[in-house]
């Protein structure tokens, strides 16, 4: 290399140098936009369910207040997925775990944002049994509802208890227990294809007035990173249903 050369080997140097950052520069801007979107889409997805577990909240909510047979009774739920509450059998729901009886709510079709039809539990307390004694303020939620960490928010044995919950599927995963949702017609109204485990909690199954109940989703395996639970909780606690249904009922 003589002495001319060296100067342009520096500025092809500096040249190359120049077109590196700003590759670099590109790539990065492409990356946190993607992150940004993704993050953003999460973030609308998130918004689009709590809407919807909050109206199927309400709807519940006016049931309870509209029902003139039975003031503050809630409906059983749907174990058909036709929409439609099912009826007492000897006093006593079917299951008091399904799907939202949208249709006997008068609620529309709801869906989360995955797509996927709400889910519903019911404290027995609230059945619309006209047998029963009538519901009053001091008549006591059986529901268990935990947070993520599995720490109780309302204990079902408690006056905490929840009255109902209504959950939003989200999209079928692997189970903490290792189950393979599968959301074929054959299986789209049984439990475990739809609702998750956690922490030592199962979704697809509770005991009422016990500390079985609920677990809020958002729960990650931490040795692989994979998320094991992403259902989303809305709970109906005593407090907040007698706010309302409370000016009705002794």
């Amino acid at each position: 290399m003589t002495g001319a050369d060296a100067p342009r080997d520096a500025l092809r140097n500096q040249r190359g140098a120049v077109l590196l950052l700003l590759l670099l520069s590109v790539v990065v801007g492409i990356s946190y936009a993607l992150l940004n979107g993704l993050r953003h889409g999460r973030q609308e997805r998130a918004q689009e369910t709590a809407a919807v577990l909050a109206q199927a909240k309400e709807g519940l909510t006016g049931a309870a207040v509209t029902d003139s047979a039975m003031p503050g009774s809630l409906p059983c739920p749907d174990t058909n997925d036709d929409g439609l509450a099912e009826a007492l059998s000897a006093g006593a729901c079917p299951s008091y775990l399904g799907r939202l009886p949208w249709r006997t709510l008068g609620l529309p079709d709801l869906t989360d944002s995955s797509g996927e039809r709400l889910w519903y539990a019911l404290s027995p307390s609230f059945r619309k049994a006209l047998a029963a004694q009538p519901i009053t303020s001091a008549t006591q939620g059986m529901i268990t509802l935990r947070d993520s960490t599995g720490a109780i928010v309302n204990l079902g044995s408690a006056t905490s208890a929840a009255v109902a919950v209504v959950i939003a599927p989200g999209p079928a995963l692997l189970r903490q227990d290792g189950t393979v949702q599968n959301r074929t017609p054959a299986n789209r109204n049984t439990p475990i294809h739809y609702l998750d485990n956690g922490n030592g909690e199962d979704n697809a199954s509770f005991a009422a007035g016990t500390a079985d109940g609920f677990i809020q989703g958002g729960i990650v395996n931490g040795a692989t990173g994979q998320t094991v639970a992403n259902d989303r909780l809305l709970g109906l606690s005593h407090a907040a249903f007698f706010s309302v249904v409370g000016k009705i009922v002794p």
